[in-house]
């Protein structure tokens, strides 16, 4: 299964323009959406929340998502999301959550979890002592820390991290 995940679209359409350009050229089976989807760069000529909501809507291919720390208006048209769930992969658990409760997981993790977050706009690819994945796809709206606008492809034990221009930056195989 070939799985497209990003994090903090933040309502700018060419944020979502690009996840479903590279749903599409992937060929991906399930697109994971890390949070902050529709809100939070209102001061961008790109933000259109409404707009946005329709291109990931009408991506032709599963679409899961969690609530990230602007996700929560107001304004009756936001996408309806679990704070976290947990979907089995390639005989991995990945547990999905925004970040910015991340301190709170109340998960008893085992080596070949994965734990896919957003929130910091920083990609990490990260395998701690006991065998459990910490991945963070950074930001495909605006980066932080100088760091590239970047996705994940997950395909069978492979995590790769990518800039929007397709360069690859990082390969991590999930044990």
């Amino acid at each position: 299964m070939k799985i497209l995940m990003a994090s903090d679209v933040h309502g700018l359409v060419s944020s979502a323009d690009i996840i479903s350009e590279i749903a599409a050229r992937e060929n991906v089976d399930m697109v994971v959406l890390l949070g902050d989807l529709l809100h939070g760069y209102s001061s961008s000529e790109d933000y259109n929340p409404h707009e946005c909501k329709m291109i990931l809507e009408n991506i032709p291919t599963r679409l899961v998502a969690v609530k990230g720390n602007c996700d929560f208006p107001d304004d009756g048209f936001s996408f309806d999301m679990p704070l976290i769930q947990s979907i089995y992969l390639s005989g991995h658990r990945f547990v999905l959550t925004h970040g910015h409760e991340l301190a709170n997981l109340k998960f008893n993790f085992a080596k070949g979890d994965v734990i896919c977050f957003g929130h910091t706009h920083v990609p990490l690819l990260r395998e701690d002592k006991s065998g459990v994945m910490y991945v963070n796809p950074g930001s495909i709206s605006q980066n932080r820390d100088n760091n590239s606008r970047t996705y994940i492809l997950i395909d069978n034990q492979e995590i790769r991290l990518y800039e929007i221009s397709g360069k690859l930056l990082e390969l991590k195989m999930i044990v």
